[in-house]
């Protein structure tokens, strides 16, 4: 997952140059509309690289899921990376 998100990030960067830097005129449309695209993917890529990994501690170190669930904080934290962050 993290190697995709960085193939995303490469392909912000290369098309933000090619719309922004060396088309003439600039196509500031077509421009962002593909910057935001692949920015939105990396986060959601990243996003869903720290699930799998607080998943993978959380199995690892078999930690029971009444150990790391605060009652209080329950409603507010809605991520495994969250949860286990905050209570470990």
């Amino acid at each position: 997952m993290v190697y995709h998100a960085n193939f995303a990030l490469n392909e912000y960067f290369r098309n933000k140059i090619w719309y922004f830097e060396k088309r003439d005129p600039p196509n500031e449309m077509a421009g962002r509309s593909l910057c935001k695209f692949y920015l939105d993917d990396v986060a959601l890529r990243l996003y869903a690289a720290a699930e799998h990994l607080a998943n993978g501690i959380i199995s690892m170190l078999e930690i029971d899921e009444s150990d790391i669930i605060d009652e209080k904080k329950k409603d507010r934290l809605l991520s495994r990376q969250s949860v286990l962050g905050n209570n470990i």
